[in-house]
């Protein structure tokens, strides 16, 4: 099961996910996620995938989805610290030059042009 874990940095919602992004209920529970911080007006998000070990072509397609949603709405998705193998499905799909992949959540958190402080007192970074 994909576990969620939410934290603010600098307006930015930090995302960390653990497990696997496959399809079934580990994408609907990104997609119920993210549905949630649009619904709740934050559009600016980071995933930190440092805890995902592997993804298939539905949790592929889930992040793709969410980039657009969070577009048309006004705000950005980026992605930092993805493993080895996640990053290659990344570089094989072509989806490093669609969406920004940091290697670092500060990186990620300032790529989004966030400012000001860590929101909720959250030592989750990167």
């Amino acid at each position: 099961m994909l576990q969620i874990k939410k934290s603010h940095q600098q307006g930015v919602v930090v995302l960390s996910l653990e497990g696997q992004l496959i399809s079934g209920s580990e994408t609907r529970a990104l997609a119920e996620e993210l549905s949630r911080r649009m619904q709740a007006g934050e559009s600016r998000v980071l995933l930190d995938l440092a805890g995902v070990g592997f993804i298939d072509s539905a949790g592929v397609g889930e992040l793709v989805a969410a980039y657009s949603n969070l577009r048309r709405a006004g705000g950005d998705l980026k992605l930092c610290r993805p493993q080895p193998m996640v990053e290659k499905v990344f570089q094989l799909v072509k989806l490093t030059s669609r969406l920004g992949v940091c290697t670092s959540v500060e990186a990620g958190v300032a790529s989004l042009g966030a400012s000001g402080e860590i929101d909720d007192g959250s030592t989750n970074r990167g």
